[in-house]
């Protein structure tokens, strides 16, 4: 199996996370994957300090992880979520 890091920094202007984005995140990530890790950090986009989830998924399905990453990133307003695997970096936009 391969691991893949999927980055999610906040949509919020205060650069915060709320518990129920968190909990809307897990959801989605759990209808996916049943097992993952959820991890909490901090970032920074575009020189400013956000609150991060990290979900970590071990998985051969590469087409939902960056399916995934899509309904997150829309779900979220946001610009673009990372998804990180095999030391590469991709920003998904769409």
């Amino acid at each position: 199996m391969k691991v893949y890091q999927l980055h999610i920094g906040s949509n919020s202007p205060d650069g915060r996370i709320s518990p129920e984005t968190e909990s809307s995140i897990q959801a989605a990530v759990s209808k996916e994957f049943p097992s993952f890790s959820l991890l909490r950090g901090k970032g920074f986009f575009r020189g400013q300090a956000e609150e991060l989830l990290i979900v970590k998924i071990a998985t051969n399905q590469e087409e939902v992880v960056y399916q995934l990453a899509s309904t997150l990133r829309e779900a979220m307003n946001q610009d673009g979520i990372g998804v990180e695997h095999d030391g590469r970096y991709n920003r998904v936009t769409c």
